[in-house]
């Protein structure tokens, strides 16, 4: 006898003595509003329709994450919790792709393994929705995830900002450790430096308090002003800040002889101004290069902000969904923040989502070339879905198309110049073949992946040198760009 077909014959017996009652706890109604929004949300909006009774049954079946000896599993009309094999509750199949019913059924099994489960007992709302939400995700897709109140939180303040002090701390004996300041943020226009030891923060000792503790006395709204007192070097100092809005900083900026180099981090509320205000400080310039080695993507918007930032016109990306919110379309305004100069951007295997929206974009147009490998091939966007519990979904709900017309999911931007596969070759190699062998054949998209796979390129890879040696020699960067030149002009 199967494990499922004695857990049925089990629950038969049961029923012969006469149905057991499922018992629904009351702070289980914590769970109704954001399963029954969430999935609501899900029907409408994921990329693909859903099949609303295999998500429930998903959700169900993980919450073995509390305790791994709970099954859920749908057996004719009913669906059936077992514990270590053991059938502790059942309840009629709720009517298909009902998330109203769904949802009470759920609420009541979850009831009935309380009853017989001490770890789903000791489980609360926030970590049984986290269980069941960590089920339910990737069964739509690989990218759509659940974030809790706290996730959620972090995300927001990466992409929008946060209010505080732009201080890093760590709790101390003496007070606060500084041990990073935001620049231009008001810890640093107070005077603040990393190495300072904050005593006291509005006359409140800092010494020996944990960090939560020193952390909620430096918190306070914006525009709002605290009086701290530090400890420098043995010296004691007295400054005052004002609270404001601090985004963090995702683009870092260095200039060398006329060339720009801007690591992109990641994409927030502030990166397409970031990049504009570094382009324009620089002033003349011989070359860019666009580091995105390492951005796993960001805010669409901005990622189409920065691609808008040097192209003069034409297509920047195509977005088609089930939605029609998803079904979105972007073009350049005339206009280009670097007037022609030469751009190289520096791709890896860890490039991904809005860097690659960006990539393409600049690619496609012949604005940019791309060095490295190719990047991940994410191709699908998320749009962020606010819960009633304070958690957030990044549902994707859209796939992406390059101006060219190719869809950038599982293909990803495939470079012109491939630096990978573990080579020992220079730089200075490299450039010396690239002005030899002149423009290569077309290859296709799937050799030129197979041949460039998509891997991590860390600051002691040659790729640095490459782009700055492209940025500014003519010759090569006429080569790459002329016309029948192949996606991927050289190979390590």
């Amino acid at each position: 006898m199967t494990r499922w077909a004695a857990i049925l014959t089990a629950l038969i017996l049961a029923g012969c003595a006469g149905q057991a009652k499922l018992r629904v706890d009351p702070e289980l109604t914590a769970l109704s509003t954001p399963l029954i929004g969430g999935l609501s949300q899900i029907r409408d909006k994921a990329i693909d329709a859903p099949d609303i009774d295999h998500l429930f049954i998903g959700g169900l079946n993980h919450l073995s994450a509390i305790d791994p000896d709970l099954r859920a599993l749908a057996v004719g009309d009913e669906v059936i919790l077992s514990l270590a094999d053991k059938a502790i509750a059942h309840a009629p199949l709720p009517r298909s792709q009902d998330i109203g019913a769904w949802t009470e059924t759920t609420q009541a099994l979850i009831g009935q393994a309380r009853g017989e489960s001490k770890l789903i007992q000791l489980a609360n709302s926030e970590a049984l929705l986290q269980a069941m939400f960590d089920g339910i995700m990737p069964m739509l897709d690989t990218y759509s995830r659940y974030y809790s109140r706290s996730d959620a939180r972090r995300n927001q303040a990466n992409r929008n900002g946060f209010v505080g002090l732009g201080v890093d701390i760590d709790a101390g004996p003496k007070g606060a450790y500084v041990r990073r300041v935001t620049k231009d943020g008001p810890a640093e226009i107070a005077g603040v430096i990393a190495g300072d030891i904050i005593v006291r923060a509005q006359g409140q000792r800092l010494a020996g308090q944990s960090l939560t503790v020193a952390l909620r006395r430096l918190d306070g709204p914006r525009d709002s002003t605290v009086s701290l007192e530090l400890l420098r070097d043995g010296v004691a100092l007295a400054v005052t800040a004002r609270r404001s809005l601090i985004i963090p900083q995702t683009v870092e900026a260095d200039l060398s002889d006329g060339v720009l180099h801007l690591a992109v981090k990641s994409f927030n509320q502030r990166t397409a101004a970031s990049i504009a205000e570094k382009v324009t400080e620089a002033g003349a310039l011989r070359g860019i290069i666009l580091d995105l080695r390492g951005d796993p993507g960001g805010l669409l918007d901005q990622a189409v902000a920065v691609a808008d930032l040097f192209l003069n016109e034409g297509v920047i990306a195509t977005l088609r969904g089930r939605h029609p919110g998803a079904r979105q379309f972007y073009a350049a305004a005339a206009g280009d923040i670097a007037a022609g100069v030469p751009i190289v951007m520096l791709l890896d295997g860890r490039t991904a989502s809005a860097a690659e929206i960006l990539a393409a974009a600049l690619q496609d147009d012949g604005r940019a070339i791309a060095v490295g490998t190719a990047s991940v091939g994410k191709g699908t966007v998320q749009t962020i879905v606010p819960l009633s519990n304070g958690g957030e979904f990044a549902l994707t709900w859209s796939r992406v198309f390059t101006p060219a017309g190719t869809m950038l999911s599982g293909r990803g931007i495939l470079p012109d110049v491939c630096t990978g596969g573990g080579s020992t070759v220079s730089a200075e190699d490299m450039i010396a073949a690239l002005v030899r062998q002149g423009p290569q054949p077309r290859q296709s998209a799937e050799i030129v992946r197979a041949t460039c796979r998509p891997e991590p390129r860390g600051k002691e890879t040659p790729d640095l040198a490459v782009a700055r040696a492209l940025a500014t020699d003519t010759a090569v960067r006429t080569a790459l760009l002329s016309p029948g030149a192949g996606q991927l002009a050289t190979t390590p």
